[in-house]
């Protein structure tokens, strides 16, 4: 039975038995759909009215389409997620390194809904630069953090799990409950490599001391790709994540169409055929020479007739057109990111790039010069209108007294123009003088200091462009470099670095334990010895610090001699 709801959620009315239902289920994105027909002499035809809400009695619709015929009518209504759909972020949304919980429930709060069971523990970043809303953010945490969920729009209630579904030894064969079985296989997002980088440069290198990672489980092919994700902060994530998406890409796309008669709904002995979405099912058929096991991503429902039910099944959640969408977002959204690094810097640092000071220099001769033409078009207005007025003036007096006016306007414009000229050329020297000490401080400034979007980078510049050693300042970490490439940073108080070589002492201790562990280099080997640190007044706080560690740590009794100590 479908009730219906008023767009005020009111109860109106309710259907029996309405004609060809269909539920529809998709597992990439938790979505449903629902669709049937209804005659159009029902007495609830007027009650049908898009915006309204069906109810089964698992999940609440919206209705959404109408299409009217001869004698009936169909009604498409989707999933209602009105609350959530209805939380926008204007401005974006982001949550880092947070757990998937943390993160939905943040971008819930207010909707009404909640977070039920959620396995997922693992941490990620959520970055979503265009406006958005809470339905945009549960679809991005499932991609982000490889996860599934349940939607209860009744109880308003998402439950998140790593995956969904099971292996109930459930199988499709031919002859038993498989109608018929269409295959479809693909390699055009097929690769065997990957380089991961993520925020920072990092790479899995310093972890696998190679900065890629391999899978060869289809193919012995090198078929390398590379990919960038600068929500990744930290290596091991990163390096987790990368290889999940490399277990996918790496052996071919392959999805199934499968008619099959739910013979489990129809008859109880059939109740080792149950299935539902995300379920993993034996899949056999004679014809397409296939035994294997695959996952359903989509099921079509007939209740009223479940000998029509449909299902998808893949070795993947998600097809081929939506990696590929997915990948080109992806582009867009890197290319958006760095022009607003671009902007942010630009507007928070007050730096000008070269390209921009050399701009900005064009702009104000183009401008100073204009200036000048129109003061050079006045003056030239000025001298035409004074000589015509002196002109029309004269012709009244006698020609001794025009030949003196005429001489008198004459010198008077000349030492005007002169003016003008002085003011135009001693602009133009100012301009020039100013160039020339930009385009000098610039220099200089490029020979030790280069600006990229990385941070800033100090160090001489050598002949090519190259930089022997430099360092490496950002908001994330410092990092020292050998022609361009990092061989240790400093990050989050640690210190990252291959090869450590100490030329004379290397100490561990504190003074608080009194004194310190010297590795020192003598003439058998390595050897360690003991300095005490000098005598101060203990206070109370490093007392107790010192108490602490005692209890932490046991003495070495070598009551056998195994050690022998070396005075040297």
């Amino acid at each position: 039975m479908l009730q219906i709801y008023d767009d005020q959620h009111r109860r109106i009315a309710g259907i029996d038995d309405p004609d060809d239902l269909k539920i529809e289920k998709t597992l990439s994105s938790g979505d449903k759909q629902i669709s049937f027909s209804y005659p159009k002499t029902g007495s609830e035809i007027e009650n049908l009215r898009a915006e309204y809400y069906i109810r089964t009695k698992d999940d609440e619709y919206v209705l959404k389409e109408i299409n009217t015929g001869e004698n009936k009518n169909s009604y498409v209504a989707q999933l209602n997620i009105e609350e959530l759909e209805s939380q926008e972020f204007l401005y974006g949304f982001e949550s880092v390194t947070q757990t998937a919980r943390a993160c939905l429930e943040f971008a819930f709060d207010g909707t009404g809904w909640t977070v039920g069971i959620c396995t997922v523990t693992k941490r990620r970043t959520v970055s979503i630069d265009e406006t958005c809303n809470a339905w945009d953010v549960l679809q991005e945490v499932m991609d982000t953090y490889r996860c599934e969920c349940k939607i209860d729009n009744i109880q308003k209630r998402i439950d998140l799990y790593e995956a969904i579904g099971m292996d109930r030894g459930a199988y499709f064969i031919e002859g038993l409950n498989l109608r018929k079985l269409t295959l479809k296989s693909d390699t055009y997002d097929f690769y065997t490599r990957i380089y991961p980088v993520g925020k920072d440069g990092i790479t899995p290198e310093i972890m696998l001391g190679v900065p890629y990672i391999d899978n060869h489980q289809y193919s012995d092919k090198v078929i390398p790709r590379y990919w960038k994700d600068e929500r990744y902060t930290i290596t091991e994530n990163l390096i987790e994540d990368a290889t999940a998406k490399l277990d996918t890409a790496s052996k071919p796309y392959t999805a199934y169409t499968a008619d099959v008669a739910d013979l489990a709904s129809q008859k109880k002995e059939y109740s080792i055929l149950e299935y539902d979405i995300g379920d993993t099912v034996h899949l056999i058929s004679k014809t397409e020479a296939t035994k294997e096991k695959q996952r359903i991503v989509k099921m079509t429902e007939y209740p009223q007739h479940p000998d029509k039910n449909t299902c998808e099944l893949s070795n993947v959640t998600k097809s081929f057109a939506q990696l590929q969408e997915e990948t080109e977002e992806k582009m867009k959204s890197d290319a958006v990111d760095q022009a607003q690094a671009r902007t942010k810097k630009t507007l928070n640092e007050g730096y000008w790039t070269i390209e921009q000071a050399q701009a900005a220099i064009k702009s104000s001769e183009s401008g100073i010069m204009t200036s000048v033409q129109q003061v050079r078009t006045e003056q030239r207005d000025l001298t035409y209108a004074a000589e015509q007025e002196a002109k029309d003036y004269a012709s009244q007096l006698n020609e001794k007294t025009i030949e003196r006016m005429t001489n008198e306007y004459s010198t008077a414009l000349n030492q005007t123009a002169n003016s003008f000229d002085m003011s135009i050329k001693s602009v133009e020297e100012t301009v020039t003088s100013q160039g020339d000490e930009l385009e000098e401080f610039r220099r200089e400034n490029e020979t030790y200091f280069h600006y990229t979007d990385d941070g800033m980078e100090i160090g001489k510049k050598q002949d090519g462009g190259v930089l022997p050693f430099s360092t490496l300042l950002s908001d994330k970490r410092l990092e020292f470099r050998q022609e361009g490439i990092p061989v240790a940073y400093v990050q989050y108080n640690k210190l990252h670095i291959e090869n450590v070589e100490a030329v004379r002492r290397w100490s561990v201790g504190a003074a608080d334990d009194g004194g310190y562990f010297d590795f020192i280099s003598t003439q058998y080997g390595m050897g360690v010895k003991w300095r005490e640190a000098e005598q101060v007044e203990e206070t109370a706080t490093q007392s107790a610090k010192r108490q602490k560690r005692k209890q932490e740590y046991r003495q070495l009794i070598d009551d056998d001699g195994i050690f022998e100590v070396v005075k040297v």
